[in-house]
């Protein structure tokens, strides 16, 4: 690599004037034509413009190494080799900081596209303003403002529709408006939806969708867990790929001193004489002949005095039956010290018109 040896600073330099090897030049000029490469330059506009480099340049930007600006684009940064603002016509990607090999700013109509900043080897931004692209290869594409007040960070993270938009991750994508979208190959195509986790995705509006591989095709669901799947709209489900079998609310502990009242109740109603809707504990529905699941109601067993946990018992239990004068209800029999299926007796047996309610002896 040649040394510099002479450093020239001087202005009135006319085209066409060579410069002696190894020199490196300061100068202000009206003509960038006469700057060789590897020179620094401002020409005489009002205001300046700064070259560096192999650098062609728009007015009032700063353009640095091998970077292309046409048009008045404002009091934007330019640097990298082939990185680019050209836009169609006046004030497009007006005060924007481009950087990177093949970054380009917005090529939109007049009036977009402004204060964004793109960063990253071909990262790119076609019509949006405001926005932050970063990372190689990432691209807020579409005309019409996409990408307006959108965060686009990752190698091929993408936005292709809408605005308002996060978007982290390795080939992350948005297709719609206001979504947040985090993870590798993460995608969320439906408006107003938050996404996070590698390869989740979602296709259905106003949907959060969490966990490795969770997936949701229909509106208004809330997945939680790995590999969590949507199977109709309206939904919550919370699990993971290899099932979990106890679910703890209350403090973020196992155990607790004074533990931790729960209440669980479903939406109140609202105006005059509204009724509120009901509430249905159900167990697994099993398939064909096999024996139905119940469901069961437990407390603790009161022991000795001591900081020991007390053991859970099921004190009622909700249990198929076909058998002629049975119900579905079980009890807990103290004395016998096991679940006992509750019957009826004969026609009459509790008084006129009432039935016994029974357990065997």
């Amino acid at each position: 690599m040649a040394r510099v040896e002479t450093i020239v600073v001087g202005g009135g330099i006319a085209a066409g004037t060579p410069f002696t090897a190894n020199q490196f030049t300061i100068v202000q000029t009206t003509d960038p034509a006469a700057i060789a490469d590897g020179n620094i330059r401002q020409d005489t506009s009002t205001p300046p413009k700064v070259y560096v480099g192999e650098a062609s340049i728009a007015v009032h930007a700063t353009v640095l190494g091998g970077a292309t600006a046409t048009a008045n684009i404002g009091a934007s940064i330019v640097i990298g080799e082939g990185a680019s603002l050209i836009p169609p016509s006046s004030l497009v990607g007006a005060e924007s900081v481009i950087i990177g090999p093949g970054a380009s700013g917005t090529t939109g109509a007049a009036g977009t596209g402004g204060n964004n900043i793109i960063i990253g080897r071909a990262a790119s931004i076609q019509s949006g303003s405001n926005a932050v692209v970063m990372g190689s290869g990432a691209a807020v594409t579409g005309a019409g403002g996409v990408g307006n007040s959108s965060v686009i960070i990752g190698p091929l993270a993408t936005q292709t529709a809408g605005a308002g938009a996060v978007v982290i991750g390795a080939s992350a994508n948005v297709g719609n408006n206001q979504c947040v979208c985090i993870g590798g190959n993460s995608s969320a195509t439906a408006s107003s939806c938050t996404v996070v986790g590698n390869t989740a995705t979602t296709t259905g509006a106003n949907n959060v969708v969490i966990g490795f591989g969770a997936a949701s095709t229909h509106a208004n669901v809330i997945l939680i867990g790995q590999g969590t799947t949507s199977f109709q709209t309206n939904l919550c489900m919370i699990g993971i790929g290899a099932g979990f079998n106890t679910l703890v609310l209350g403090k973020a502990v196992n155990v607790a001193a004074g533990g931790q009242a729960v209440l669980i109740r479903l939406t109140n109603g609202s105006g005059a004489n509204n009724a509120a809707g009901a509430l249905t504990l159900q167990a697994g529905l099993s398939t064909g002949n096999a024996a139905s699941a119940r469901v069961e109601l437990a407390t603790g067993v009161i022991g000795a005095s001591s900081s020991t946990v007390q053991t859970a018992r099921t004190g009622v239990a909700a249990a198929y039956s076909a058998t002629a004068l049975d119900t579905d209800l079980m009890v807990f029999d103290v004395d016998n010290g096991v679940l006992e299926r509750v019957s009826v007796g004969a026609a009459d047996s509790g008084g006129v018109g009432f039935k016994l309610l029974r357990i065997p002896n």
